[in-house]
């Protein structure tokens, strides 16, 4: 006899796993968002990745008799970073507006959001975030003689200081 004496093929099973999937609809993909910094509405189309930013609350810990550990939640956490990536044009584009920001110690807002195809690019409420008072840093760009078929994307980290969720 092959195979193991306890396993046996379930379609059923597995035809309500499908169902229950399909149901649920259509999937967001990774790729259907839009990023804009308010003050410099035209860098939109050349960001190339983004993030959601993190939620959550902190973590007040206790221990009570015994010793038994227990978690509340804390104050909302409500600042944080996020990795951003942009395509660079030869007109320079992206590096001047970051340039500018950066000498001049300015804070911009950004809004991210969900753009479904499907939806005609009207994301909804739970995938819509506005950041407030960011700080944006460049990490070096690389450049390369043996990467021919690359575009220079210079890659930022965001770091806001309030976030509408």
């Amino acid at each position: 006899m092959a195979g193991f004496s306890n396993s046996k093929g379930d379609t059923n099973y597995l035809k309500q796993a499908f169902t229950k999937n399909l149901n649920a609809g259509e999937k967001l993909m990774g790729a259907e968002f839009d990023m804009t910094i308010e003050e410099y509405p035209d860098l939109s189309v050349l960001v190339r990745s983004t993030q959601f930013p993190a939620m959550g609350r902190a973590d007040v810990e206790d221990f009570g008799p015994m010793g038994m550990g227990f978690i509340q939640n804390g104050p909302l956490e409500n600042k944080g970073e996020i990795a951003v990536t942009l395509a660079e044009t030869i007109k320079g584009d992206v590096l001047k507006a970051f340039r500018a920001i950066l000498k001049d110690k300015k804070m911009v807002t950004v809004n991210i959001k969900a753009t479904p195809e499907s939806t005609s690019g009207s994301g909804v409420e739970s995938q819509t975030f506005r950041l407030e008072h960011v700080k944006i840093r460049s990490d070096a760009i690389d450049l390369s003689t043996e990467d021919t078929a690359a575009i220079v994307k210079p890659a930022m980290t965001l770091q806001y200081n309030w976030v509408d969720f």
